[in-house]
């Protein structure tokens, strides 16, 4: 990995690293859209709700307009995150110091995260999960990629 860092320009890493830490952001939103939007895991959630004395009297409309509701904050969420994020990238391409911290901080949490989803996905035979592992190693790119290009100060 370390001749690929003398090969490339300081700017095809930034948006290597850019594209790296989006499609980071995509994978990690398709995951959570996967394991958030599953109608049976809803139903047996909203059951254990039931169980427990919460919601006693719910119509299969009012668990439908939950659902909606779950469905719906999610694509905020996901919309939310992304513009950001969009935005955090567009200021480390210019090189502003508040966002090189920001991706420094992601992927310190990044590397770790996605490594330990994705060895919990191998032992579950989860593919999606699985794929976590090539994503901390993008994540670990990201992070080695700085030391052999120094941020000027903003």
């Amino acid at each position: 990995m370390k001749t690929n860092f003398f090969e490339i320009t300081k700017s095809t890493f930034k948006w290597r690293g850019m594209l790296a830490c989006f499609i980071g952001d995509l994978l990690i939103c398709t995951y959570l859209w996967q394991k958030y939007t599953d109608r049976i895991e809803f139903t047996k959630a909203l059951k254990n709700v039931k169980a427990l004395g919460g919601f006693n009297q719910m119509t299969p409309e009012f668990s439908n307009q939950i659902y909606i509701l779950l469905v719906q904050t999610l694509v905020v969420m996901f919309a939310v995150i992304l513009i950001f994020h969009m935005l955090v990238y567009l200021l480390y391409h210019f090189e502003k110091k508040s966002a090189y911290l920001y991706i420094k901080c992601l992927v310190y949490v990044g590397v770790p995260g996605s490594l330990l989803l994705g060895i919990s996905g191998l032992f579950s035979g989860s593919t999606m999960e699985a794929l976590f592992i090539v994503q901390g190693g993008l994540y670990l790119y990201v992070l080695l990629g700085p030391r052999h290009f120094p941020q000027q100060k903003n």
